[in-house]
């Protein structure tokens, strides 16, 4: 049983601490109404309380993010503790706070705003879903409970409730910040001065930390979930207990329970431009356009690069070149540094991986199962998918991601004391069922039909 899957709200004994650690969420005086051109307002269930969130430190209340756009990363993120009362979601929880981890993202008033309370609408339900239904040994998903805005520094501040209750591993309250803060995946891969003192984690840590990686994108998959913003700045890791010698506080990033966290909260295909440090794991064609019917294997694409790096344990922002774009890097990427892993990791991780950087061109080839057959030595079906369209696109989808995480299950029998069961791709996954139009809105209507009459004037 994951212990991620249930409710993970801190006791009053267990957090208390002195007042002067945590700082108000303050927000400079605003009224919202109905008609405010903010276009999360309407979605007041999602919307949290000004007051009801509490940040670990000052810091993050009275630094503003820059007004350029940041991939996320350890600076934009905080633990906080929220009023279990603030949230609906929260209805069923005894304790009257819960920890919560924050992600900034700023306020941009160029920014395309269009569908996003949707968009949040559809990622809630779809985690709330996954996460109360799940039955595998770690799923690696947080649960959303909603959003603040922070108006006097510009940003949105997202909420996610905490995966695990870890204020019994603290020694004493001055502890919280450093020890419970998570660490992303780029955090820990030695740079190019750090490489020959660092040590590479045992094969069998790294195969089980790929192998939940694709499994928490499968789980997405199986409700039509797009994660849409996949790099390793976004998988992170909460400390876990060591019992090495050489670690004072005992806790350690548990490389073998990673989070596949901060989800696009809408569609990035407007003016706004992207940081080199996130762009470079996307595809040459992702145009950042999470209702596009190729964004699951624009998803694959990117997570096959995060893949690489577990493989040869190096960012892979240490093979890009001033001289490169997206697709001369994906050149360079598939000819040269993939078969890399064959030496470290062996033939079978080394063909999850090209799988995963494939998938743009499976999704765009007539007769994509016939040349997945090609590739593999055997495909595997998703056991619970819907069959009402079995040729068509997600039926698909469902198969070839389920395949390759039968490729990495395998890849992880090496461990012979905590390999995954096999049951965990037999019977316990999630219903996979194939996705219907949504009902197009009367919004949808009248703006494709101002959209149709600026063409024709055109």
């Amino acid at each position: 049983y994951d212990s991620s899957h249930g409710s993970f709200s801190d006791s009053k004994e267990k957090v208390q601490s002195p007042k002067q650690m945590f700082d108000t969420f303050t927000y400079s005086p605003t009224t919202t109404h109905r008609d405010s051109p903010n276009p999360f307002l309407p979605l007041n269930h999602l919307l949290i309380d000004r007051s009801a969130l509490q940040l670990y430190g000052a810091a993050h209340d009275n630094s503003p993010p820059p007004y350029e756009p940041v991939a996320a990363s350890s600076n934009s993120r905080a633990i906080g503790r929220l009023k279990s009362s603030a949230s609906h979601l929260l209805a069923s929880t005894k304790e009257s706070h819960v920890s919560v981890l924050v992600e900034f993202m700023p306020i941009l008033a160029e920014s395309k705003m269009d569908n996003k309370s949707a968009r949040l609408e559809k990622l809630q339900q779809s985690l709330d879903q996954l996460l109360q239904n799940a039955r595998i040994s770690h799923l690696g998903l947080m649960r959303f409970l909603g959003y603040c805005i922070d108006n006097s520094n510009s940003r949105y501040a997202f909420l996610y409730q905490m995966p695990v209750d870890y204020f019994p591993f603290l020694q004493n309250p001055s502890d919280l910040l450093k020890e419970l803060k998570p660490k992303p995946l780029v955090a820990l891969l030695p740079s190019a001065e750090e490489y020959r003192e660092n040590r590479v984690p045992n094969l069998d840590t790294r195969f089980r930390l790929a192998y939940d990686l694709l499994m928490s994108a499968l789980h997405l998959r199986s409700q039509n979930a797009v994660h849409g913003n996949i790099n390793s700045s976004n998988v992170i890791f909460f400390p876990g207990r060591s019992d090495a010698s050489d670690d004072e506080s005992g806790l350690v990033p548990d490389l073998r329970r990673p989070y596949l966290t901060s989800p696009a909260r809408f569609s990035g295909d407007g003016p706004t431009p992207e940081p080199l440090s996130s762009a470079m794991y996307r595809h040459p064609e992702d145009k950042r356009c999470v209702e596009d019917d190729g964004a699951w294997a624009y998803d694959l694409y990117s997570l096959g690069l995060i893949l690489l790096e577990i493989g040869l344990w190096a960012p892979v922002g240490r093979l890009w070149k001033m001289k490169y774009d997206r697709s001369w890097f994906k050149h360079r990427v598939e000819d040269l540094y993939v078969k890399k892993l064959g030496p470290k990791c062996g033939g079978a991780y080394l063909q999850a991986v090209q799988l995963c950087l494939d998938a743009p061109n499976f999704h765009l080839s007539t007769q994509p199962m016939t040349d997945l057959g090609l590739r593999v030595p055997q495909i595997y079906h998703y056991p619970v998918l819907d069959l009402s369209d079995p040729d068509g696109t997600f039926s698909f989808s469902m198969n070839f991601m389920y395949t390759i995480c039968k490729i990495l299950w395998s890849c992880c029998r090496i461990d012979i004391f905590s390999a995954p069961s096999a049951e965990e791709l037999d019977d316990c996954l999630p219903l996979a069922l194939v996705p219907t139009p949504e009902p197009v809105t009367i919004e949808d209507k009248v703006r494709a039909y101002k959209s149709s009459k600026r063409e024709m004037s055109n």
